[in-house]
């Protein structure tokens, strides 16, 4: 019984040695071509998402007349 999993476990390892050698990865620098490159606007949609998070957080109350005027505030700011 043992021997028959000795012989299956190392024909799996040579199986896995031998996809390897036949089919390598490709190369981090290969894949970076593929990448589109970074968003102008990444940064601010970040920030305006955190300060949506942010209030969402303080002003919890849904109807509150001060979470209401913060938000039209925060919708009206100007970059």
């Amino acid at each position: 019984m043992i021997n028959i999993a000795r012989k299956s476990m190392s024909s799996v390892f040579l199986l896995l040695l031998i996809s390897q050698s036949v089919f390598p990865q490709p190369a981090a620098d290969a894949l970076s071509n593929y990448n589109e490159p970074p968003s102008r606007l990444r940064g601010v949609i970040e920030k305006f998402d955190e300060d949506i998070g942010v209030l969402n957080r303080y002003y919890s109350a849904q109807t509150s007349p001060n979470r209401i005027a913060r938000f039209r505030a925060l919708y009206g700011e100007k970059a």
